[in-house]
Order: C-alpha cells, then structure tokens, then sequence
C-alpha cells in the first residue's frame, strides 16, 4: 500500500512538472511509432530546419538526436549572434530560462524507451485525478475534454491545462 501511494506521489511529480507550459500553437499530428534512425531521412530534417533560419523565424538552433545511447544526428543551424553574423557551433552558450521541461521530458522519454508507458496513454492511468477533465474552450468558457489528456499531449504542451491564479481572502 505504501508503494503505491509513493508511485501516485511520483508519478504526480513527473507529471506536473511536464505540464508547466501548455498553450501552444496547433500542431500537426504525427506518427508516435518509435523511430528506426537508419529510416530516418536526416538530411529532410536539415532542410526543414534551416528554413526556419532562412525565413527568419528562429536566429539559430542545434539539434542532436540520441539513440540507445548512440548520437546519431548533430548539427547547428543559423547564428549565436545574428547581429554580428557569429554562426552556431558546438561551443555555443544558450541561456535556458527553464530546465524543468527539458529535464523531465528527458526523463520520460527514457521511461518510454524503457517500454513503462506509452505516448498514447490517456493520463488518468497514472494519475487518477485527471480523468473527466475540464479544460477551457476558444471562447474562455469551461467545457469537458473531447478526449482524455494522453502524455504525449502533456510532451507537446497541447493538453490545454493552464496555471491556475490562487485568489487569497483578506
């Protein structure tokens, strides 16, 4: 019994600092099978990136990709100092203003390599309290989620929670 109250404590844990940030743009869904890198056309990738860059929506980005420990993509995109034509390399500084997403999100998807949980597993598997949801709509009304949040939705921040204000009597 102990356990499983401190396997819901974590779990509550894991998945609230997920979540931290969850109004997006929309996105295209995509496939969730696992990706086999040798399928995996990286120069796509390349091009994708870089016109981010080229229409100057981003400055600059790095991209790495880890396979079963392996890195299996590196590349840097664009400028460390636009202004100055400094390009990206691998001694590049970013200033990350939160670690809690990347770390988390790294730590799951460990947990998913691992076969502990699927991307599309509604999240009420893991935590109870998040079954028949309510989320707010378009027009800022409270209304029941079409669908259950999965933890992928949680991943991608698209699961339309929101950081709640706390109102304090005086």
């Amino acid at each position: 019994m102990i356990f499983r109250s401190i396997k819901n404590i974590y779990s509550i844990v894991v998945f609230v600092l997920a979540f931290t940030a969850c109004a997006q743009e929309k996105y295209r869904n995509t496939s969730l099978k696992p990706i086999n890198h040798s399928e995996y056309n990286l120069d796509s990738l390349k091009s994708v990136l870089n016109s981010y860059v080229d229409r100057k929506q981003l400055a600059g980005l790095q991209t790495a990709i880890h396979h079963k420990g392996e890195l299996i993509h590196y590349d840097s995109y664009g400028y460390a100092n636009i202004e100055r034509k400094k390009p990206l390399n691998e001694q590049s500084i970013f200033r990350i203003f939160s670690m809690t997403k990347p770390i988390t999100s790294v730590g799951l998807m460990q947990l998913y390599e691992q076969g502990e949980f699927k991307l599309d597993d509604p999240l009420h598997l893991y935590i109870p309290e998040f079954e028949n949801m309510t989320v707010f709509n378009e027009d800022n009304e409270i209304v029941p989620t079409k669908n259950a949040i999965k933890v992928i939705d949680l991943l991608r921040h698209s699961s339309a929670l929101v950081m709640a204000e706390v109102q304090t009597q005086t």
